[in-house]
């Protein structure tokens, strides 16, 4: 019985979670109110407050949810030999992560995610991560990079990839689906533009 209730408390938890998440997408998280949540739950605020003691808290556990998840992706990626692949492998699995984050996300409301202090340190987390991967699978490959300042580069690469992606998916609104399969389509339709970055990469730590 003690399992039953736990396992059903988890999943009561999981729901508020998720619908928290898509109405911070829909309106943004300063303008969704825990009772906009209960509501749309059709749960009381008392059922609400017996998970999350406040909506930053809930906050706080969905960014590391997400961090976590993203984590385990990334530690997915092929690592190649040549670090020229293991970068294309990362690229495009940066694009894919990045198509479903701004997937039917209008861009004032990721902006003003941004202001938020837990977002801005879930965002310097994740940045500390890409940059120790880029470092250890691909500048660390090339040996005349040794030469450079490993911070700093990892810093511009990770910064140059993430904003080119970000603007070039923004810029086409005809970015919208749901399935797996469609990003990874919008992937492989960009495989040229893909194919130039790394080898602009590549050529420079060569």
């Amino acid at each position: 019985m003690f399992v039953k209730e736990k396992n059903i408390k988890k999943q009561k938890k999981r729901k508020i979670l998720e619908k928290a998440f898509e109405l911070f997408r829909e309106n943004g998280y300063m303008d969704t109110k825990v009772e906009d949540i209960t509501k749309a739950l059709g749960i009381s605020k008392g059922s609400f407050y017996t998970y999350f003691k406040t909506k930053e808290e809930l906050l706080c556990e969905l960014l590391e949810s997400m961090k976590n998840s993203e984590m385990e992706r990334y530690s997915k990626v092929e690592i190649d030999e040549n670090p020229k692949k293991t970068l294309e492998n990362f690229i495009k699995e940066r694009f894919k992560s990045i198509l479903e984050l701004l997937n039917n996300v209008d861009i004032g409301i990721m902006n003003s995610f941004t202001q938020n202090t837990n977002v801005g340190k879930f965002h310097e987390e994740m940045t500390k991560f890409f940059k120790s991967f880029i470092k250890e699978n691909v500048l660390l490959r090339y040996e005349s990079n040794r030469e450079y300042d490993m911070e700093i580069i990892s810093d511009f690469i990770i910064s140059a990839i993430n904003n080119y992606l970000i603007k070039k998916i923004v810029c086409k609104k005809e970015y919208t689906f749901s399935s797996k399969g469609e990003f990874d389509g919008i992937v492989e339709d960009n495989q040229k533009l893909i194919n130039e970055i790394v080898k602009f990469i590549d050529n420079a730590l060569k």
